[in-house]
């Protein structure tokens, strides 16, 4: 659920409540370029309980170039920065939630994956009732769009995700496998927890 997010500037307040001589710093950011021809500002991060730290946190982070979202435009090296603190911060124990997602944010990044695992072919509408993941994705819309999110914006993530035979009419949610929702849902979070920051 959105409301057991712990955001990044949050886990950053709790790091220098715990380790007053600690510091967050960049260890490196580059350029990445895909086989296909897509770009990616990777950021390493790394976080220092102390001036002497010997084994701190490492955080690594990729953000797509141009960024896909009005939330991630032009302030690609800005997120791809906060996430990657936020990873460091998680490698020592400053958690954002009771998981680490890594799965869904390379799917949701556009790094693909099997998106296969419900036999419901993309455009038609489940039997099943909506889940508790649809629930969750509802809410995370309601506050994408809350914060100026179109749905131009929205119908390009679907397309990078391969849903793009999706339209976005009611009912569209109930279109998507627990595993696509929560892929957008993923998606979701990352942009919003990047505006945050």
């Amino acid at each position: 659920m959105l409301e057991d997010y712990v955001e990044v500037p949050e886990r950053i307040a709790k790091f220098h409540e715990l380790y007053p001589d600690g510091s967050l710093q960049c260890h490196q950011w580059y350029v990445k370029e895909m086989p296909d021809g897509g770009v990616f500002i990777v950021y390493e991060a790394r976080a220092y309980r102390t001036p002497d730290d010997a084994r701190p946190g490492h955080g690594t982070a990729e953000e797509r170039y141009p960024g896909l979202t009005q939330f991630t435009k032009d302030s690609e090296l800005m997120n791809a920065e906060t996430s990657a603190w936020g990873r460091a911060l998680v490698a020592i124990g400053i958690l954002a939630s009771k998981k680490i997602a890594s799965r869904e944010e390379v799917i949701a990044r556009g790094g693909g994956g099997d998106r296969t695992e419900s036999n419901v072919a993309p455009g038609a509408v489940s039997a099943q009732p909506t889940s508790p993941v649809h629930e969750r994705l509802k809410r995370l819309l309601q506050l994408a769009a809350a914060r100026g999110m179109k749905s131009p914006a929205l119908a390009e993530v679907l397309a990078k995700m391969g849903l793009q035979e999706i339209e976005l009419r009611p009912g569209w949610i109930e279109q998507l496998t627990d595993q696509q929702a929560r892929d957008l849902g993923a998606w979701l979070e990352l942009g919003l927890d990047g505006e945050a920051a």
